[in-house]
């Protein structure tokens, strides 16, 4: 019996995008099925899975197959609409039996958690070969097989490393969220993150912070409000390049090889942090 496929298009955001493939990969699994990941290039992401990490080990995913950007993956996997007018969608009606788009998939998150999710997205594929656009989970999975999928480059490695040598022995990893994250914003606000932070200093005397964040003036004020603490890329924030792709991935895994992690409300660059070190932090949000 043929076994069923699913293609999973992640999206959006590199976080975004690895908590949708270790769903996805969790996902299959379970359920005896293949999975192929097409990576794309987009405006929020303009990088190749290669660029940031290593080919994914078959002995953590014997039943993925990676499809790494190129010239026919980004017009064939681009999701249907009014500027590409829609032609992608004949193409996946003919190749595949359910089609899950971006817009389906949101509306999925926004109404199922957890097994319930899972279940509903496994009732929507079906036994037939399915496409899934999502920036979502879906379903729970282990935090730790992010760190099995998720291999940084030499190159990448060799800059987390780079950037950690200058670390103190007890050094705290802030992410502070900005720019187009309203709920961020709102829920995690500067002030609280400076709560927290004068917190961990009474606890750890000692302590550095290792700052990222996608605001130069936050970077400004928290260098003003902490002098001498606070270690920072001296690179802005830019997801539209494949250089600030790969500066990104520094970050993350910089900031989850801190020995504590402060994130921002509603990021899901905070969350895989987390997940990456352990859940050895929390997340500055007022009640």
């Amino acid at each position: 019996m043929k076994k069923t496929v699913l293609t999973l298009v992640p999206t959006e955001g590199l976080a975004n995008r690895m908590r949708a493939w270790a769903s996805a990969i969790a996902f299959t699994e379970r359920h005896g099925m293949a999975l192929n990941v097409v990576w794309r290039k987009c405006s929020n992401n303009n990088c190749l899975f290669s660029d940031l990490f290593k080919p994914l080990s078959e002995a953590v995913a014997p039943h993925v197959r990676l499809v790494d950007g190129g010239a026919a993956a980004q017009w064939l996997y681009d999701q249907p609409m009014k500027r590409n007018l829609h032609l992608p969608r004949l193409w996946h009606a003919l190749k595949y039996g359910v089609r899950i788009y971006f817009h389906h998939m949101r509306s999925i998150a926004q109404q199922y958690e957890g097994a319930a999710r899972e279940q509903h997205v496994l009732n929507l594929v079906g036994e037939g070969d399915a496409l899934v656009f999502s920036c979502y989970p879906l379903c729970d999975y282990p935090d730790a097989l992010n760190a099995s999928v998720f291999r940084p480059t030499d190159e990448i490695e060799a800059r987390i490393q780079q950037r950690a040598a200058d670390f103190a022995p007890s050094m705290i990893g802030v992410h502070i969220r900005r720019t187009d994250n309203a709920m961020a914003i709102k829920s995690s606000p500067i002030s609280l993150f400076e709560h927290h932070m004068r917190q961990a200093l009474e606890q750890y005397p000692g302590a550095h912070f290792y700052l990222a964040t996608d605001d130069e003036r936050v970077k400004r004020h928290m260098e003003h409000a902490f002098p001498g603490k606070i270690h920072t890329s001296p690179a802005p924030a830019d997801r539209t390049s494949a250089e600030g792709m790969k500066e990104a991935a520094v970050e993350m895994f910089t900031l989850a090889r801190c020995n504590h992690f402060i994130g921002s409300y509603y990021s899901s660059f905070s969350d895989m942090v987390l997940a990456l070190n352990g859940a050895k932090g929390l997340i500055a949000k007022t009640d």
